[in-house]
């Protein structure tokens, strides 16, 4: 594996700026609630421009509730790979997340 380049932005306007102007992306993970808009249409346009890229959808709304609200399964819908809980992953658990979803791109499930 070579160097990582890692992306950031402070809204959903720059990220879909940027998503128009990379050649490629390997992974995302987008919040659900940002500035000017949601992680659910930043999801769109990356699915859109790169239907292969692993998507994890990170929150702090999720309980066992959330996985039968009509918002999570939109994000089933658009090919959102994994839903997970900012407050249930330590660092370490992340990166084991990245470097699995980088190797086995068809095999990310739920979390």
């Amino acid at each position: 594996m070579g160097p990582v380049d890692v992306l950031t932005c402070d809204n959903v306007r720059e990220a879909e700026d940027l998503i128009y102007t990379i050649p490629s992306l390997d992974l995302a993970c987008v919040d659900l609630l940002l500035p000017l808009g949601s992680g659910r249409d930043v999801a769109k346009v990356i699915k859109a421009e790169f239907p292969h890229a692993p998507i994890a959808i990170m929150t702090g709304l999720y309980d066992q509730t959330f996985r039968r609200t009509p918002e999570f399964h939109g994000l089933l819908q658009i090919g959102v790979n994994a839903v997970v809980a900012k407050n249930s992953l330590t660092h370490k658990r992340w990166i084991e997340f990245w470097l699995y979803a980088a190797m086995n791109p068809d095999e990310i499930g739920w979390a």
